[in-house]
């Protein structure tokens, strides 16, 4: 077995440096791979000898895939005994590869998921996922390493890998075999060999993965500004790596935005102010994000304990003066949430939820609060790991 792998990787080396004479003999008209070797072959990126066999199922290396995607992107790679060396160089410099490479990782068989990043770098693809699913596309995608997500997903968008092999499963671990690479290569080259990308414009947003309820007073006009912000933050869409800003979304809350005048908190002291009770929104809003582990950007607690949320799971907002606070946060995930919120009158019930898309996996969050008097602390766990801690301190009233 170890004799049949060391001459499969010697023929698959000659493939690559020896000039073009004839075609290779175990291609027919019906080898699904046949038009990408073919057109290979004439490009020169694949080279043959008279009467040698392709070996279709033979893995490929890292430094062979290397090699045929830097002759498809022109680059010229000597030959020789230095030519893996001269290849990771070649790699390295057209931003393939973000390191060195030793010779053990270069000789090695290269999976998907490297072949997939590699590619990604090659075409330099940065297409928007905001509203774009994948329709039958990858069926394990939440099982895909967060470092191979954008990578995978962007060839799948620009057509270099297709939905419709494996059942639906990008099986990333599997190992790149000479049929499949060359097909891949030959659609790097050749754009017109790409499959279509099957997308929809709009992800179904099926999946709750955070929620949080709080419960206003009986205050009029406090509750009239809580619902107008309601409104504003309702059916906000934050793509993959996108930051929400309440400020941004909401606005000024001032008189001319249709806010009225209600109680808010400055130092230990109430006063009345245009948009008072939009705290309440933040704070709801930023324990749905703790829920739904989104990335926690910037969170401040009040100067007092609030009264409609536990202690050290408020945030603040104040955009008036030179230090003004808000809250965002970051879509980590690798498909777009939306944020709903809705105001119930009836009940008094400000309710905010944070949807995903069926094909996330959603983590096991576990949100706990420490402390006593003016002093709190609030962690988060996800699936067991500590991946966020933020500390509050209030004053006496």
């Amino acid at each position: 077995m170890i004799m049949r792998r060391c001459i499969a990787a010697v023929l698959m080396v000659l493939l690559l440096l020896v000039t073009p004479v004839c075609a290779f003999s175990d291609v027919g008209a019906n080898d699904w791979y046949s038009k990408a070797l073919s057109a290979l072959v004439a490009d020169g990126i694949i080279t043959d000898q008279p009467g040698q066999i392709f070996y279709a199922q033979a893995p490929v290396t890292r430094a062979e895939f290397l090699a045929m995607v830097l002759r498809a992107k022109g680059v010229t790679l000597p030959s020789g005994p230095d030519w893996q060396t001269a290849c990771a160089s070649a790699a390295v410099s057209a931003k393939l590869l973000t390191g060195s490479c030793t010779p053990e990782t270069l000789d090695r068989p290269i999976c998907r998921f490297e072949a997939a990043e590699i590619l990604w770098r090659a075409t330099g693809s940065v297409k928007p996922l905001s509203y774009i699913e994948l329709v039958g596309g990858i069926a394990d995608q939440a099982d895909i390493p967060a470092r191979y997500q954008t990578a995978v997903l962007q060839c799948y968008l620009t057509g270099l890998f297709h939905g419709s092999k494996n059942d639906r499963r990008f099986a990333g671990d599997t190992i790149v075999i000479r049929s499949e690479a060359v097909v891949l290569v030959a659609r790097l080259k050749h754009p017109e060999l790409r499959a279509k990308p099957e997308i929809r414009e709009q992800v179904d947003y099926s999946l709750l993965l955070g929620e949080c309820v709080t419960y206003t007073t009986n205050l009029t006009d406090r509750n009239y500004n809580i619902n107008l912000a309601a409104k504003s933050i309702n059916g906000t869409i934050i793509a993959p790596g996108q930051q929400f800003s309440f400020y941004r979304v909401v606005g000024n809350a001032g008189k001319a935005q249709g806010y009225r005048k209600a109680p808010a908190i400055s130092g230990s002291e109430t006063f009345q102010a245009y948009g008072g009770g939009l705290c309440q929104n933040a704070s709801t809003l930023f324990n749905a994000a703790l829920l739904a582990n989104m990335q926690i950007d910037e969170r401040h607690n009040h100067s007092l304990i609030s009264n409609y949320i536990g202690a050290g799971r408020d945030a603040t907002i104040y955009f008036g003066g030179a230090r003004p606070l808000d809250f965002k946060f970051t879509n980590t995930l690798s498909c777009p949430i939306k944020v709903v919120m809705t105001y119930n009158p009836n009940t008094r019930a400000l309710t905010c939820q944070i949807y995903g898309s069926s094909w996330e996996k959603k983590p096991n969050v576990t949100i706990s609060t420490s402390g006593s008097g003016n002093r709190w602390t609030l962690t988060r766990k996800v699936n067991g790991v500590v991946n966020y801690t933020t500390r509050s301190v209030y004053r006496s009233e």
